[in-house]
């Protein structure tokens, strides 16, 4: 399958994203005209925590409580809601709310590409099975990179090639998760990995910079390699996300599209000066740090979230699902 990669232009340039601004944010810009408009009836995620609301409304990045009595992710979005919202969807965690049957989460804490793929089959297992007029989303992979890279400081040639073989098949793995939702008549929204080395968990040096910049490249390649392979051909049942390339948009300000950022390379959550990991985040409240790009070791930074679901925004409109 050639899903469709290139985001649409608004006005001539890329809709800023900026914290603390709240719903008005999910009023997303993106444009291009598309051959026919596909409306999601539901939506499903799955993935690691980039893309998980918890039930009381905290999220895995910085959590806005500057308003008494709003769930932090009312205010302060993550990407996947502004995906919802481009459909007139909402996540029953966002209100303190049961779960709802047409925005349904199904992250989960650092999940990995096997985990999702396990969370899927349950889910179609469960009684309402993904079907036709769904929209389904998927981020998840850097944790499969980290188990992969960890332990391996200083790996030799044959040794790293064996690695980033690894981390290919790990992204092709990922390209047959995304085959079981079209498969039953699902559109996916799917994104790669962006480039871990650069995140915190390279720059500390708790893991080998160039190590996860390499399999970073590699499982892309996989996955790629994979939905190339899709046997309805085309590009209707699916549009991917390159978070990588965007993430190197906003280091590089192209354009000057992108000065929200402050800081590109340290969490914005810190834990007994250590970057924060997944179970320290949602009690996160360093707003002041809300413009960083990362939030913790792997996890997206507030401003990131906004930047990252116009993008989504922008790649589903331009791409005729």
């Amino acid at each position: 399958m050639k899903f469709a990669r290139e985001l649409s232009k608004v006005s001539g340039r890329t809709c800023l994203a900026a914290a603390l601004v709240g719903a008005a944010l999910l009023a997303s810009c993106g444009g291009g005209e598309q051959k026919e408009k596909f409306r999601a009836s539901r939506i499903v995620t799955f993935g690691d925590e980039n893309t998980l609301i918890r039930a009381d409304g905290t999220q895995y990045t910085v959590n806005n409580t500057t308003v008494s009595g709003a769930t932090p992710c009312s205010i302060s979005p993550i990407w996947v809601q502004y995906v919802a919202s481009e459909y007139g969807l909402t996540f029953g965690e966002c209100s303190n709310a049961a779960a709802r049957d047409n925005a349904v989460m199904r992250a989960a804490v650092a999940s990995r590409v096997v985990t999702v793929s396990q969370a899927m089959a349950d889910f179609n297992a469960a009684g309402a099975p993904l079907k036709s007029g769904d929209l389904v989303t998927l981020m998840v992979g850097a944790y499969d990179l980290i188990d992969i890279a960890t332990g391996h400081a200083s790996p030799n040639d044959a040794e790293l090639a064996a690695l980033k073989s690894t981390a290919f098949e790990r992204g092709r793995l990922l390209g047959s998760v995304v085959f079981e939702a079209t498969n039953r008549g699902a559109k996916v929204l799917i994104t790669t990995v962006p480039d871990l080395g650069q995140a915190p968990i390279g720059v500390t040096g708790e893991l080998n910079a160039a190590v996860l910049s390499a399999l970073t490249v590699s499982f892309n390649d996989g996955l790629n390699d994979r939905l190339s392979e899709d046997p309805n051909g085309g590009g209707r049942s699916g549009a991917i996300l390159e978070v990588d390339q965007q993430f190197e948009k906003y280091r590089r300000n192209l354009n000057g599209a992108y000065g929200n950022f402050t800081n590109y390379y340290t969490a914005a959550c810190i834990t007994s000066n250590a970057p924060s990991d997944a179970a320290d985040l949602p009690a996160c409240t360093a707003i002041a740090n809300s413009s960083y790009l990362w939030a913790g070791r792997i996890q997206f930074g507030l401003v990131t979230h906004g930047y990252l679901g116009n993008d989504a925004v922008a790649r589903l409109r331009a791409n005729p699902l």
